[in-house]
């Protein structure tokens, strides 16, 4: 199990302990006293985290779809936990390519396996990563970045 992975594990049983659902967006991110704030973006960039005096905020794109939405927050909501001494300016359509940042790699991973988390582990089983991300909303260019 990677880093990202188990931090995904370890905030959603959080947030869980917080609050009776921990499986959207943005009941996960209230309950860790984080906005969410819908903005629109030019068309490469979907979201983006900013740290400021330990006041956490995201901004998403208001345009992209419910699930890649959900998968874009938990995305920079990872980032919000995992890497707070680091710059994550943009979460980019070129993020997906042959070579990401590490810290964009542990985020992907992260959101990824949060989502998971919020489903049946037979469901999970039962699919492919192709039809996990389909199933999801989530680009196929992200299905690289499941882990079990």
């Amino acid at each position: 199990m990677s880093f990202a992975s188990n931090q995904a594990d370890r905030i959603h049983n959080r947030i869980r302990s917080l609050t009776y659902s921990a499986d959207t967006p943005e009941l996960a991110c209230r309950a860790l006293d984080i906005d969410v704030i819908n903005v629109y973006m030019p068309d490469t960039t979907y979201g983006q985290s900013v740290i400021s005096n330990r006041c956490k905020t995201i901004f998403v794109d208001q345009e992209i779809e419910y699930g890649f939405r959900s998968f874009v927050i938990f995305h920079e909501l990872g980032h919000c936990m995992m890497h707070l001494n680091e710059s994550t300016p943009f979460m980019r359509s070129s993020m997906v390519g042959g070579w990401i940042p590490r810290i964009e790699r542990e985020a992907n991973e992260f959101s990824l396996r949060y989502l998971l988390d919020g489903l049946e582990p037979d469901t999970i089983r039962a699919m492919s990563k192709s039809q996990i991300v389909d199933y999801l909303g989530v680009p196929q260019s992200y299905a690289r970045f499941i882990i079990y």
